[in-house]
């Protein structure tokens, strides 16, 4: 296994490719700076409103991925009891084997998420922070899972996230009879 997946006695750890942090960090910059250019600009009101609007989004984004950066932390943890999910800015945390109802491939655009669709969202959300529950929601709202796993932060394909999290899912309701 590589060092951005490793096998542990509790279970399996997979850590972000700093390459991809890396290129998110810059890409936030670069939007941070044509939003300044934008809001110094102001040829109109709309334009300064984008730009404050960029700078905004982008900061809060790039100061995300500065921590990703300078503190090594997992984005997945996966354990005899569940998994816990970090994998983005709205990650949910735990998430034990018996709240979920299925998994799902899916994507915007270019991008694409494993998804986990649990038995009790009201109960998923009251765990997370209030702006977290907003996004979560928005993302329902959309048709998206509660907890989306995106392929760019991860380490290996989420085909082969998906069949280890099904044959881990499996195994724990082989063992709780469900």
């Amino acid at each position: 296994m590589s060092d951005l997946v490793q096998q542990t006695a509790e279970g399996l750890v997979l850590y972000p490719r700093r390459s991809r942090l890396v290129l998110f960090l810059v890409l936030c910059l670069g939007f941070v700076t044509v939003g300044s250019w934008m809001a110094l600009r102001g040829d109109s009101p709309s334009v300064t409103a984008v730009g404050v609007v960029a700078i905004v989004f982008a900061g809060l984004g790039g100061w995300y991925f500065v921590r990703r950066l300078a503190v090594r932390s997992p984005v997945l943890e996966i354990d005899r009891d569940g998994l816990v999910d970090s994998a983005s800015g709205v990650a949910v945390g735990r998430v034990a084997w018996g709240e979920i109802a299925d998994l799902s491939i899916g994507g915007v655009g270019q991008q694409r998420f494993l998804g986990i669709h649990v038995h009790d969202r009201a109960a998923l959300l009251s765990r997370v922070r209030p702006w977290r529950r907003v996004v979560i929601r928005l993302n329902a709202a959309f048709g998206f899972p509660p907890v989306n796993l995106p392929q760019s932060v991860l380490p290996l394909p989420i085909e082969e996230l998906a069949e280890i999290l099904e044959r881990a899912l499996l195994a724990w309701r082989n063992e709780h009879g469900e």
